[in-house]
């Protein structure tokens, strides 16, 4: 368990690195242009509808269901990756590699994640959100938590308990519901088990293991 352990607290170095917390200006770069292409085709398309598309009921309730497709995917897929990244490859694994690093530093220090400016974490900050106290929250976020529009703390928490094998969606977590209540992420184990011989990372920590990495970090999330 020793060696395991010291295993896992190599990859905490990218989180105690705090230059990392700072955005770069190519990470800057990258948001501005991200949110500068979403508005330029949220302006487009409102164009479009002014312009004299149909705009009856059925159009707006296709781009309802759609925005609401959109919405449930985006949720769905934050999951699976995160399940992905969480339980297979290393360090070392290609492309990926800085990333399965630092999810698992942030199993470590979950409040760590809290830190980091927003153009850092940009992709994972509905995730990040549920880590800070809802008192330090802004009132319009606090509220699309309380509504269950946005992942809150409440939810998220499980993901953080021996051993990690649910709640893995930081989107808003509802699709969490299908992925746990169905067992799907764990078939899915079962499966590349028999295949590849490969045992994902949460059949192996063990609740000791978890218990001493956990009074390293307490996450400081209160309701």
């Amino acid at each position: 368990m020793a060696a395991s352990l010291e295993k896992k607290n190599q990859s905490i170095s990218s989180v105690d690195d705090h230059s990392q917390y700072k955005a770069t200006w190519a990470q800057r770069a990258w948001l501005a242009s991200g949110c500068t292409t979403m508005l330029i085709s949220l302006a487009k398309s409102m164009l479009i509808l002014a312009a004299g598309a149909p705009t009856g009921p059925r159009t707006w309730l296709h781009l309802t269901m759609a925005a609401l497709l959109g919405y449930l995917l985006a949720d769905l897929s934050s999951g699976i990756y995160h399940w992905a990244i969480d339980n297979y490859g290393s360090a070392e694994t290609p492309i990926f590699g800085s990333q399965i690093e630092w999810f698992r530093a942030h199993h470590q220090y979950p409040s760590e994640i809290t830190k980091f400016e927003t153009a850092c974490i940009v992709n994972t900050l509905f995730h990040a959100w549920s880590h800070i106290p809802r008192r330090k929250l802004p009132p319009v976020v606090a509220a699309l938590q309380d509504a269950g529009v946005l992942l809150r703390w409440s939810d998220h928490k499980a993901h953080h308990r021996p051993s990690v094998n649910s709640s893995y969606c930081v989107v808003s977590g509802i699709c969490d519901r299908v992925l746990d209540g169905c067992k799907v992420l764990l078939a899915l184990e079962v499966a590349i088990f028999r295949v590849t011989g490969v045992k994902p990372r949460s059949w192996s920590e063990t609740i000791s293991e978890w218990k001493l990495m956990m009074t390293q970090d307490e996450n400081p999330v209160l309701d």
